[in-house]
């Protein structure tokens, strides 16, 4: 674990530095993806700017209504740029209703935004992983195989080692290799997106088990198996019927072409 990279005099906290760069190759896969999905690569680098400028400034004045008296002594401190000074729900909330405010108000499509953003997500959930590996956080419940990692006075399960090789994997399977018009033949918009949304899910059900962080309900599953399960279920359905509608639109296309009539 290299919680800290120091370069000369200055002492950078690494976990930060990572996830800022998931950000970067995030924008850069925006810029390279986006025309795939007929979506505007400008109009969605305006969207991801203006979520992560509002998420920052929403987490930090969550962070504030929730803990006024942590700024008390320096009240400079509500401009500093620490990671700890910050409320990530709320700053996550606030970044999604800007989004979602956004898009309405440039009448983007929904799922093929989503889709456009897909090989982004992924790329940022790679860093996730990575910075939780820098850190230490989100270790491994002790273990006595071979690839056991030192930390925190024992060996432990590298869940962060698991976690980054999963989210690899997930990575590669959602980039989108084809062409616009083979994406548009071959499936609905909002499918790349539910996909990887129920391979995270189902991921997380899986690193969960060998996590040590969290509680544990009833003494066996945790919370966070528990949400897990529920994202899981909810995009396996909604994948299901976008899956459909895909299936459904060209028979009515054909049906109408034969026909001679025009469908609406």
């Amino acid at each position: 674990m290299f919680p800290v990279l120091r370069i000369g005099p200055l002492a950078l906290q690494t976990p930060g530095l990572l996830i800022l760069l998931g950000i970067w190759v995030g924008m850069i896969l925006i810029e390279k993806f986006a025309e795939r999905f007929s979506i505007s690569s400008k109009r969605l680098e305006s969207l991801t700017l203006w979520s992560l400028l509002s998420g920052v400034l929403g987490a930090r004045l969550f962070y504030f209504l929730r803990f006024p008296q942590a700024f008390w002594a320096n009240p400079l401190d509500i401009l500093s740029l620490s990671p700890f000074l910050l409320d990530f729900q709320g700053g996550i909330a606030v970044a999604l209703t800007v989004a979602l405010i956004y898009g309405q108000k440039h009448k983007m499509p929904f799922w093929a935004t989503l889709d456009a953003f897909t090989p982004s997500f992924a790329v940022f959930a790679v860093s996730l992983g990575l910075a939780r590996f820098a850190s230490g956080n989100g270790y491994g419940i002790e273990t006595h195989l071979p690839w056991g990692v030192e930390l925190w006075g024992a060996v432990r399960h590298p869940v962060q080692v698991y976690e980054v090789l999963l989210t690899l994997l997930i990575f590669y399977t959602v980039l989108p290799v084809r062409s616009r018009e083979e994406i548009s033949k071959r499936q609905n918009s909002g499918v790349l997106f539910l996909k990887f949304v129920a391979l995270i899910a189902a991921a997380n059900l899986f690193l969960e088990t060998f996590r040590a962080e969290g509680v544990r309900l009833f003494g066996m599953v945790r919370a966070e198996q528990i949400t897990a399960w529920l994202v899981l279920a909810l995009s396996l359905w909604l994948l299901g019927r976008r899956q459909r509608v895909a299936i459904e639109i060209p028979t009515e296309l054909k049906q109408g072409v034969d026909s001679g009539s025009k469908v609406v």
